[in-house]
């Protein structure tokens, strides 16, 4: 038996959203409309596993370094009109 994949990533035009991935994946991340504003009215849901979940445009972005320490991945969420990530969270197996 295999172990699901660290991420599953999806793209959409309507918000972000960065979930527990429970038995598919450790996380399942959802993004789009990562250039032009065309999110619909109304807030995102948060539903079971949501660790993170914004109706706005953007991205995310997966930061892979290697330290002293060992390797090293960081989920970053940019929202379109921000200069920084609005989320940030180290990312690996459970």
């Amino acid at each position: 038996m295999t172990a699901p994949p660290l991420l599953y990533a999806a793209g959409h035009d309507h918000n972000l959203q960065v979930l527990d991935g429970m038995e598919h994946a450790a996380y399942e991340v959802a993004s789009g409309a990562g250039a032009i504003i065309r999110v619909r009215d109304g807030p995102v849901a948060d539903i079971e596993g949501t660790l993170f979940a914004h109706d706005h445009a953007g991205f995310m972005v997966v930061e892979f370094t290697r330290t002293p320490e060992g390797e090293r991945a960081v989920l970053h969420v940019i929202e379109t009109d921000q200069g920084a990530p609005v989320f940030s969270m180290e990312i690996g197996r459970r």
